[in-house]
């Protein structure tokens, strides 16, 4: 703005009650010369000085602490279902008694016992399943053998269309029949 001239913050803004009244809040002083920040602050200052005049000291609350009754006489926890220590958890516990040389040595033994006994029928069952797998190998050819030998599977094939018309697993089959004959 220009300087000099009116302008719209130079009269107090217009305020209205109920009855109509104007009330310009700009200069309303609150007592003691303080806005509403400061007397809040202040409010809560007192407050806390308050609180602080009213805490208990650290011995009054020691002393409550230390109350003893009959439940809690000799129990430094204060838990009174708790059963007074006798010795250290650590003395309590028994460990093992730990074995002799020689025991030690009938252990080993006996293990690598079991494990040599235990390979050994692994490989008993191995050689089971091994000769069960070559007689069955030497069945089938033999069978196939058969089958050439008496000719039960050998068709003459004369009409070369069939042979186009036959698909790749059947024409391979025919093939390899009337090759292994002719030997």
């Amino acid at each position: 703005g220009v300087r000099g001239a009116a302008g719209k913050f130079d009269k107090a803004p217009e305020q209205y009650d109920a009855d109509g009244k104007v009330h310009d809040f700009r200069s309303l002083v609150l007592g003691e010369d303080m806005g509403w920040r400061m007397q809040t602050r202040k409010r809560l200052r007192d407050e806390l000085q308050q609180m602080d005049m009213e805490r208990p000291t650290e011995e009054q609350v020691l002393a409550k602490k230390k109350v003893k009754t009959s439940s809690t006489v000799g129990k430094k926890s204060g838990r009174s279902w708790k059963a007074p220590q006798v010795a250290r958890a650590s003395s309590q516990v028994k460990s093992a008694q730990s074995t002799s040389w020689e025991e030690k040595m009938k252990k080993k033994r006996e293990l690598e016992m079991w494990k040599r006994k235990r390979a050994e029928l692994r490989n008993e069952a191995k050689e089971i399943a091994n000769a069960e797998k070559k007689r069955r190998q030497e069945k089938k050819k033999r069978k196939e053998e058969n089958e050439k030998r008496t000719g039960m599977k050998l068709q003459k094939i004369s009409n070369p269309k069939k042979l186009k018309n036959m698909s790749k697993k059947q024409f391979k089959k025919v093939i390899l029949t009337t090759a292994d004959v002719s030997k």
